[in-house]
């Protein structure tokens, strides 16, 4: 198992990549969450029979598409979850003090994704990072 070596202040955290397993249930856990959201808001909206199932069909026609959990990655609670996924309860927030864009790539890394293939543009050059003028 491949291990990734996160560094904040001058503590070392080794967390280790998301197997196809944790993928799976990951991609679970979104699914559930977002029926329940889907759930509460038909209800509040009033919305029975046909249509709920409808809506309902049509979030499980989506349940395992892994470009869903990707494309959550690139939100600070989606990237978040996938470190919580792999990381010591105890230690997460240490983990996560960093800048966001920092947090959304250590999420990607988890599911396998490398910094340097992702910075990469369509000609297979290191794109430059723009600098943050905070």
């Amino acid at each position: 198992m491949s291990k990734i070596v996160v560094k904040r202040d001058d503590k070392t955290f080794h967390l280790e990549k998301a197997t196809v397993q944790d993928v799976i249930d990951l991609m679970d856990e979104m699914h559930k969450e977002k029926r329940a959201e889907l759930l509460e808001d038909l209800d509040a909206a009033g919305v029975t029979g046909e249509e709920k199932i409808k809506a309902l069909s049509e979030l499980r026609e989506s349940k395992g598409s892994t470009s869903d959990l990707v494309r959550s990655t690139f939100t600070l609670p989606g990237a978040k979850k996938v470190i919580e996924f792999k990381a010591d309860p105890d230690k997460i927030e240490n983990i996560c003090d960093c800048t966001p864009e920092k947090v959304v790539y250590l999420a990607l890394e988890i599911l396998g994704f490398d910094q340097d293939e992702i910075d990469q543009d369509d000609d297979g050059e290191k794109e430059e990072q723009p600098e943050n003028p905070q």
